[in-house]
C-alpha cells in the first residue's frame, strides 16, 4: 500500500488520468498438480449439493439422469451400438461429421478440446482413435459442415479467421497438412450452414447475402478452384440448411418459402446451371407454434429412386409425416415409408436433425423419444425397406445433430453428455468412488430441485423442494438410509424450502424459507435435534430466507437475505451464539445476500451477489477478519459474466487455495467463467486454470480432494457433464499462487477516493519481491506524479 499526498492541482476531479503499476519481476515456473477423475459419472442437469460418506458419494440437485462422461462425439458399432475404444472424448458440441476416407473421421462443431488437446471447432480423428495434429485452428462461434473433395477439405460455419488467414463464413483446407488455400468466396453474412461439392462448383447454403461481390440470398455457386462466384443464382428467401447434389441437380433444405421466385416451402429442386427451380415440390409443412423455428428441412439424403428428407416438420408429399419421410424423387409424393417418430415434446412437430443411410438402415438424430413406438432416445436405426425398428440404439441422453457411416463405425455427435449405460435418477443420486458408476440408490424425489446434502454414519440428509422422498411423505427435509434410499422416521416436515443444512453432533441446523418445522413455529432457520427431528429451543428468527448456515466452535455462521437475526439488526450475514441464537458482536453488514461460507487462516469467506461488505466495497466475494468482521485486502475483485451482476454460488478451501463457484467473468485478475481457484494470500487466480465452460454451484472439499458440481459441460480439458472430482498435490508450495506464464505479476485493488482532490490511497498487490514502479499518467501520455520508481518491494 502506498499512501502519499499528491499536488492538489494535479488531482483535480475534472483532470482524467491513468495509474500505471509496473515490475521487473520475472515469472517462475509453477508448481502442483491437478488431477480431474475421467471415470466419475455426471448428470444431465444442475448439481447443487455434494456430499461423501465413505467410498459413496451423494449428489443432489435437478437433473433426471447419471451417466458416463462420453463426450459429445462418439463412435459406436453399426451392429450392436456398442461404444468403439479407443476414442477422443469432445468437450463441447459436434454439430457436423464426415468421414475422411481412411476410416477417420473430420469434425465440427462448438467446442473446445478433443482428447484432452486444445482443438476450436474443429478436428481430425484418426483411424486408430488419436486426435490428429492437423489443426486449422477457426474462430467464431461453430464449424456447421463439411465437404471433402479430394485432398480438399470445405468448411462452413460462423467463423471469420482460420488459424493466420481471413476467411469469412468457408474455407478451403489442405487435408495432410492443415494449411488454408488460398480460395476464398468472400462471403458476406453471418453463416455458411450447407456444403455439397457438385463438379466444378461449391454449392454454398446459409445465411448471407453476398458473395464474391455479387448478390447471392442465401445460396450460391463457387468455382471449386478459384473461388469465383458463378452465374448460378436460386435466390432463397430464408436460411438454407441443408444441400444435396446428383448429376443434373442440387436439392436444397432449410427455412425457405421461395426458391427462383416460385413458392417453395422448405425443400426445393434446382437445376444445376440455371439456378431455377424444376417443378418437383413436396410442399413441406407443420402447425404454428409461437416459440418455434420450424418447420424446416435440415437434412437430405438421395438414394436409388427416393429421396429421405428430415428436419422439423408434419406433413410433407401430401402426407402425414413426422421429421423425416421418404418421397419420391421425381414426383415429390411421399412413399408408404414411415419411422413413425414419437416426438419429444407432444404439441410441437417431431424433429430428425442428423440423417444417414447405409446398407438396409436409415440412422437417426434428433430430438425424439421413440420410433413406432419402441423406446429410442436421441438416435435409433430404421430399416430402409419398410421404416421397421432396428435394434440400434446406442442411448444418448440428449440431442443428436450429426451422423456418418464409416465400414463398420457409426460416428455420432451432438449435445449429449452420455451415451451408452446411463440411468435415470430424479434429483439424488449415489456414485461408486472406486467405479465412478452409479449406484441403486435412487430415493426419487418429487418438486423442483435438491439444495443440499449431508452425510454422518448411517444417514444422508437432503434439503429442498420436495414433499415426497425415499418413498415417503416428507416436506423440505428428510434423513434417507445411505444404502436403500428409503426415508427413515425422522420427519421435521418443514412448511417451504431448506436452502441449506449442517449435521453437527447431535444437532442438525437447517435454513431456507419457510416458518414452521420440527414441530414449532421456527422462521427461515432452526435447530432440530438428530434424533427426533424435533426443533429445540435455539430460534435466531431472521427476517428472511437463509442460504448457508455453518456451525463453527461456539458460534454458528449464517448468510442470507436477512436485515434481522438473533434479536439484533445484523445485514446478509451473522454470527450467532451456538447455546441462545442470540446475534454476537460480529457484524459485517453489507448490501445484497451471502449464500457461502468458508474459513481460512483468521478469515470468513462471504460469496454471493453484493457490492458492499465489512465496511468496504467488495464485488461478491470477501475476506472477513474472524474477529472484527470487517473486510480485509483480499479483494479478487470479481467482473460480471453474462449477467449484470457477479454472483458466487459456493466457497471452499483447501490448503493455500480459495476454491469459488458461479457466475462471473474474471476473478483475481484472470478470465474465469463460473469456477476459479484463488491464491488465499493475494486473492490472485493460481496457476490452475480448471476453465469450466459454465457455472460450478456446489462444493466439497475433502482432504485433498474437490468434489465440484454445477451446469457445466468440461473441466480441466475433459468433457464433465455437472460433476468432477479433482484431487491436488503440492498446494503448500510456495508459488502455488502464482498466476500462469504470460500474466502480470501486480494487480492493482483499489484507489480511493474517487475521484481524487488530495490524499488517496493506491493499493495493489504482488507476488513476488521485485522492484516496482508507480506513476500518474493523463490521458495525453503525460506524467503528473511520480509515487515511487523502482522501490523494491515485498510479495503481498
Amino acid at each position: 500500500m502506498l499512501k502519499r499526498t499528491a499536488r492538489r492541482t494535479s488531482m483535480h476531479a475534472r483532470v482524467v488520468t491513468w495509474l500505471v503499476v509496473t515490475s521487473a519481476a520475472v515469472m517462475p515456473a509453477l508448481a502442483g498438480a491437478q488431477s480431474v477423475d475421467a471415470e466419475l459419472w455426471g448428470t444431465d442437469g444442475n448439481v447443487t449439493a455434494i456430499a461423501r460418506l465413505g467410498n459413496t458419494l451423494y449428489i443432489g440437485g435437478a437433473f433426471t439422469a447419471v451417466g458416463p462422461c462420453t463426450g459429445s462425439g462418439i463412435p459406436v458399432s453399426r451392429s450392436s451400438a456398442l461404444v468403439l475404444l479407443p476414442y477422443p472424448k469432445v468437450a463441447g458440441r459436434v454439430r457436423v461429421v464426415t468421414c475422411d476416407g481412411a476410416g477417420g473421421w473430420f469434425i465440427g462443431g462448438s467446442f473446445t478440446t478433443v482428447g484432452g488437446e486444445p482443438r476450436h471447432n474443429l478436428a481430425h480423428i484418426t483411424v486408430d482413435g488419436r486426435v490428429d495434429r492437423w489443426n486449422p485452428d477457426p474462430d467464431g462461434v461453430a464449424v456447421e459442415c463439411l465437404a471433402l473433395d479430394g485432398r480438399t477439405l470445405f468448411v462452413g460455419g460462423q467463423f471469420s479467421r482460420v488459424g493466420d488467414d481471413a476467411r469469412n463464413a468457408v474455407a478451403a483446407i489442405e487435408v495432410g497438412t492443415g494449411r488454408v488455400e488460398r480460395w476464398d468466396a468472400e462471403v458476406v453474412g453471418t453463416r455458411v450452414s450447407a456444403l455439397g461439392v457438385h463438379g466444378h462448383e461449391v454449392i454454398l447454403g446459409g445465411a448471407f447475402s453476398r458473395v464474391g461481390g455479387q448478390d447471392r440470398s442465401c445460396v450460391a455457386a463457387v468455382d471449386v478452384r478459384t473461388g469465383r462466384v458463378t452465374p448460378c443464382n436460386p435466390q432463397a428467401d430464408g436460411w438454407v440448411r441443408a444441400v444435396a447434389v446428383q448429376a443434373d441437380g442440387v436439392y436444397l433444405g432449410g427455412n425457405f418459402t421461395r426458391v427462383g421466385g416460385a413458392s417453395r416451402a422448405h425443400v426445393a429442386q434446382i437445376d444445376a446451371r440455371s439456378g431455377l427451380p424444376t417443378d418437383w415440390d413436396p410442399k413441406v409443412s407443420a402447425p404454428y407454434y409461437p416459440y418455434d423455428d420450424g418447420p424446416y428441412v435440415g437434412s437430405i439424403v438421395l438414394h436409388d429412386s427416393s429421396i429421405f428428407i428430415a428436419g422439423h416438420f408434419s406433413h410433407i408429399g401430401d402426407q402425414d409425416r413426422g421429421g423425416v419421410a421418404e418421397v419420391d424423387a421425381k414426383t415429390g409424393a411421399a412413399t408408404a415409408w414411415d419411422a413413425h417418430i414419437g416426438p419429444r415434446y407432444d404439441w410441437i412437430a417431431p424433429y430428425i436433425g442428423a440423417l444417414a443411410v447405409s446398407g438396409n438402415a436409415v440412422y437417426l438424430g434428433g430430438g425424439f423419444t421413440s420410433l413406432s413406438g419402441i423406446p429410442r432416445n436421441y438416435a435409433g436405426a430404421v430399416s430402409v425397406l419398410n421404416g421397421q425398428v432396428l435394434r440400434w440404439d446406442p442411448h444418448s441422453n440428449h440431442l443428436v445433430d450429426a451422423l456418418a457411416v464409416s465400414g463398420e463405425a457409426v460416428y455420432v455427435g451432438g449435445r449429449f453428455s452420455s451415451m451408452g449405460p446411463w440411468v435415470s435418477r430424479i434429483g439424488l443420486a449415489a456414485l461408486d468412488l472406486s467405479t465412478g458408476a452409479a449406484l441403486p440408490w435412487n430415493p426419487n424425489p418429487d418438486g423442483l430441485i435438491v439444495h443440499a446434502l449431508a452425510a454422518a454414519d448411517s444417514t444422508v440428509l437432503a434439503g429442498g423442494d420436495f414433499t415426497v422422498v425415499g418413498g415417503a411423505d416428507r416436506s423440505g427435509v428428510a434423513a434417507l438410509d445411505p444404502v436403500t434410499g428409503l426415508a427413515t422416521s425422522w420427519n421435521p416436515m418443514s412448511n417451504g424450502t431448506v436452502a441449506t443444512l449442517a449435521l453437527d453432533g447431535a444437532t442438525v441446523y437447517v435454513g431456507g424459507g419457510f416458518t414452521s418445522i420440527g414441530g414449532q413455529s421456527r422462521r427461515n432457520l432452526a435447530a432440530l435435534d438428530a434424533a427426533t427431528g424435533q426443533a429445540t429451543s435455539w430460534a435466531p428468527n431472521p427476517d428472511a430466507e437463509v442460504f448457508s448456515v455453518v456451525p463453527r466452535g461456539s458460534v454458528v455462521y449464517a448468510g442470507g437475505l436477512f436485515y434481522h437475526i438473533g434479536n439484533s439488526e445484523r445485514h446478509i450475514i451473522a454470527s450467532l451464539d451456538r447455546s441462545t441464537g442470540a446475534a454476537t458482536d460480529w457484524n459485517p453488514g453489507g448490501e445484497g445476500w451471502v449464500s457461502a461460507i468458508a474459513f481460512g487462516d483468521s478469515v470468513v469467506y462471504a460469496g454471493g451477489t453484493f457490492s458492499t461488505i465489512g465496511g468496504t466495497p467488495r464485488s461478491s466475494l470477501a475476506a472477513l477478519d474472524a474477529r472484527t468482521g470487517a473486510a480485509t485486502d483480499w479483494d479478487p475483485a470479481l467482473t460480471p459474466g453474462d449477467v449484470y451482476y457477479p454472483y458466487v454460488y459456493a466457497v471452499a478451501t483447501i490448503g493455500n487455495q480459495v476454491f469459488v463457484g458461479g457466475d462471473f467473468g474474471s476473478a483475481g485478475g484472470q478470465p474465469h467463467g463460473g469456477f476459479v481457484a484463488l491464491d488465499a494470500k493475494t486473492a490472485f487466480a493460481t496457476g490452475w486454470n480448471p476453465d469450466a465452460d459454465n457455472a460450478a454451484w456446489s462444493l466439497l472439499p475433502m482432504g485433498d480432494m474437490l468434489y465440484i458440481g454445477g451446469r457445466f459441460g468440461q473441466l480441466g480439458g475433459l468433457p464433465r457433464a455437472s460433476l468432477a472430482s479433482v484431487q491436488f498435490s503440492k498446494l503448500s508450495a510456495p508459488d502455488a499462487g502464482l498466476p500462469r506464464a504470460g500474466a502480470p505479476v501486480t494487480q492493482i485493488k483499489s484507489i480511493a477516493p474517487k475521484p481524487m482532490h488530495g490524499d488517496a490511497t493506491i493499493r495493489f498487490a504482488m507476488y513476488q519481491a521485485a522492484e516496482v514502479r508507480v506513476a500518474l499518467y493523463d490521458l495525453q501520455g503525460r506524467l503528473v506524479i511520480e509515487l515511487l520508481d523502482r522501490g523494491q518491494l515485498k510479495p503481498g
